[in-house]
């Protein structure tokens, strides 16, 4: 008697075998073949990246940023062109240790305008984009040269397909960081109202002098001490009161000014500097015939060797008020009858007295002349 359960069990077995055999070597020669996404694309298409190769930075903080659309100071240029036959998408990154805005994009002309751009680019085949940063950093940023970097990879060309096996491309930029300085200037002065602002000393003296001590403490970002420049002069004004001109000084006729002052100032910022400057004047007493005014300046200049703006200068001045002549008035002994008063305090009136005398004569002459 045949069993027919094992009879089914091997027919089933034999079917389930022809089937699952050939799934198995399917199975294995699917795992053993490398997956297409798995693979790496062996294609790199090229772009040219470039970067301007140098800015200047202004972090002085009296600075107008808005100025930067219309200058190239804090500004960095850059440009991808694409030669290849197809698109390319790049990723544009950038390392700078302060504050950066953007990528942004940049007009015709390379200005930057104020619209950042996303940091991936899709750029058409035979074409180009142009980009640019505007830089920025801490206003106490030493002066010299620092590096910004900007970096561009292509990730993606062809729309869709994405590049394994490019590299990123970097631009370095030297950035130099221009110095700045201000002074805060406290004065005292001897007497104390002397070299008060453009104003009128009332106990100046024909004889006399000032002082004035300054004590400088720069601020800004500079490294090295900037030149110093220290001008200390003195205007006098003369009038001949005979002939209302003005004339030149000469030290023989109206006496002396003297000057002495340290012009070797050496500034390092918060730090501060003290120097004094010395006035004195012996003005003659026998100079009534003349108006003198007298005013002794003390200017300050700072020189850095570049940077923003003209640097720095202040002028502070004595002004002495105007020592007033009083001409002197010498009458013409007896002949009282002519009516001539004689004044030979200048070279006018000598040629007028000479006149006036003449005259007296021949009216004299002519009174005692018969008829």
């Amino acid at each position: 008697m045949v069993d027919l359960s094992q009879t089914v069990s091997s027919s089933v077995k034999a079917r389930v075998s022809s089937i699952l055999a050939p799934l198995i070597l399917l199975g294995s020669l699917i795992m053993g073949l490398p997956a297409a996404s798995a693979q790496e694309n062996p294609y790199a298409p090229e772009i040219d990246f470039l970067c301007d190769d140098n800015t200047d930075l202004v972090v002085d903080p009296s600075y107008d940023d808005s100025y930067n659309y219309y200058s190239w100071y804090n500004i960095v240029q850059c440009s991808i062109i694409n030669n290849n036959v197809h698109d390319v998408t790049v990723k544009i990154s950038e390392d700078w240790a302060h504050s950066v805005e953007g990528p942004k994009v940049a007009d015709s002309y390379g200005y930057c305008e104020d619209s950042t751009m996303s940091d991936e680019q899709t750029i058409a085949a035979n074409s180009g984009i142009d980009f640019c940063y505007v830089l920025s950093a801490d206003p106490y940023t030493k002066e010299g040269e620092i590096t910004f970097k900007a970096t561009s990879e292509v990730i993606r060309y062809s729309v869709a397909i994405p590049c394994d096996n490019c590299e990123p491309v970097d631009e370095s930029v030297a950035v130099s960081v221009w110095p700045w300085i201000t002074l805060d200037v406290q004065i005292r002065a001897i007497p104390e109202s002397a070299y008060d602002y453009d104003t009128t000393r009332e106990d100046c003296e024909k004889e006399g002098s000032s002082e004035l001590t300054l004590e400088i403490t720069p601020d800004g970002n500079f490294v090295s001490s900037p030149r110093t420049e220290v001008v200390f002069n003195y205007g006098i004004e003369i009038t001949d009161l005979a002939s209302d001109e003005r004339v030149d000084y000469r030290e023989s006729t109206f006496g002396t000014i003297d000057m002495d002052y340290d012009s070797d100032l050496v500034l390092v910022a918060g730090e501060t500097a003290e120097s004094t400057f010395f006035a004195s004047w012996d003005i003659e007493d026998d100079t009534d015939a003349y108006d003198i005014s007298l005013r002794t300046d003390v200017g300050i200049w700072t020189y850095l060797d570049y940077g923003w703006g003209y640097d720095w200068n202040n002028y502070y001045t004595d002004q002495c008020p105007v020592w007033e002549g009083i001409l002197p008035i010498l009458e013409s002994p007896s002949e009282k009858a002519s009516g001539i008063t004689v004044n030979l305090s200048s070279s006018f009136s000598g040629s007028l007295s000479l006149v006036s005398i003449l005259a007296a004569s021949i009216f004299i002459s002519m009174r005692r002349a018969p008829l």
